[in-house]
């Protein structure tokens, strides 16, 4: 879906306002990667949940064409923001789905949403160090987290991205899949061919 115009931010009304992709390029790259822009991108966007990139049934055939592991499935979504995907996941047949994300406000926002339950949970974490156990999750879906996380060209960009890869690795069940939707820039790309 696609935001409102404006946001009324700091003004009010139709063009008075802080319009949202204004406060999304205003941050510049390192802001992806900072907590606090994110919890203003979450405050600023209104009521409706945002999906980046695509939304659950456009990403679907993709993962299913790719056959996760048969039986229970747990899912990890990483960065999920407040994107209905969890949910989505959940109604069209996975049995277990877990949301991260940096933002506390994010989650706080999916707790609301979509109310956690036996089969859905949220929690604040960082993919760069997750809590979770060794081979916790049959399936990852990352979309556009490392993009996120890996704006620019610089080591910092290419250790976050490794750091990532390498706990997604970690939290991955053998023979587990990873799906990563993903602009593929130089600076994820690398990291994932090494």
């Amino acid at each position: 879906k696609t935001p409102p115009p404006s946001l009324g931010v700091g003004g009010g009304g139709q063009g008075g306002g802080e319009k949202f992709f204004d406060v999304v390029k205003k941050g510049g790259a390192d802001a992806f990667s900072d907590v606090a822009y994110w919890d203003r991108f979450h405050s600023l966007h209104g009521d409706e949940p945002f999906e980046w990139y695509a939304a659950w049934d456009e990403v679907a055939p993709v993962v299913t064409e790719q056959k996760p592991p048969a039986g229970r499935v747990r899912v990890l979504v990483p960065g999920c923001g407040d994107s209905a995907m969890c949910a989505d996941m959940l109604d069209t047949g996975y049995d277990h789905v877990t949301g991260i994300d940096l933002s506390r406000l994010a989650i706080e926002r999916c707790q609301k949403l979509y109310p956690p339950s036996d089969n859905l949970e949220w929690a604040v974490e960082d993919i760069r160090n997750m809590s979770f156990c060794d081979g916790t999750f049959d399936l990852i879906v990352d979309k556009g987290t490392l993009d996120a996380l890996t704006t620019d060209e610089g080591v910092r960009a290419y250790n976050s991205a490794c750091l990532s890869l390498a706990e997604m690795t970690r939290v991955l069940s053998p023979g587990g899949m990873l799906v990563c939707i993903s602009l593929l820039q130089p600076c994820v790309l690398r990291p994932l061919l090494s």
